[in-house]
């Protein structure tokens, strides 16, 4: 965003440059570009097994223990966002493959919806994993 701002101010302010705007839209479009294109030559995915879940994202990965999760529900994000995410509660150890910085959710649009994602995560959780899922109750209004 800042970027897209920066690329305005100087369109706005610099009209007499515009090879400068356009070297640098250029750079900002090219780089977009090729996020968009490795991100669908590697598209992330989740894998749900007895262990627990793994997340292979395009930039990074990481698995969880279904143990060292409880409370599965749907997110809606934040106050800016339009899309619902699966969270859950980590109860584990900090693990070197977890993005603690981050908060406890998986990615948004996935082939499922979120409702149908947190019911099979919750189902495999309780198949799988010691500890039950206590899993929230959401609707999509």
């Amino acid at each position: 965003m800042g970027v897209v701002a920066s690329l305005v101010a100087l369109m706005v302010f610099d009209p007499k440059d515009d090879q400068v705007v356009a070297v640098l839209g250029g750079v900002f479009f090219g780089v977009s570009g090729l996020v968009v294109l490795f991100h669908f030559g590697r598209p992330s995915t989740l894998t749900l097994d007895t262990e627990g879940f793994r997340l292979n994202a395009p930039w990074r990965s990481w698995q969880v223990r279904w143990d060292d999760v409880v409370n599965f529900h749907v997110n809606q994000g934040g106050s800016r966002s339009l899309a619902r995410t699966v969270a859950f509660d980590y109860v584990g150890e900090p693990a070197s493959s977890w993005p603690h910085d981050r908060p406890h959710q998986l990615p948004a649009f996935w082939s499922l919806s979120p409702l149908e994602l947190r019911d099979l995560m919750a189902r495999c959780k309780d198949t799988w994993g010691s500890r039950k899922t206590n899993s929230r109750t959401d609707s999509l209004g």
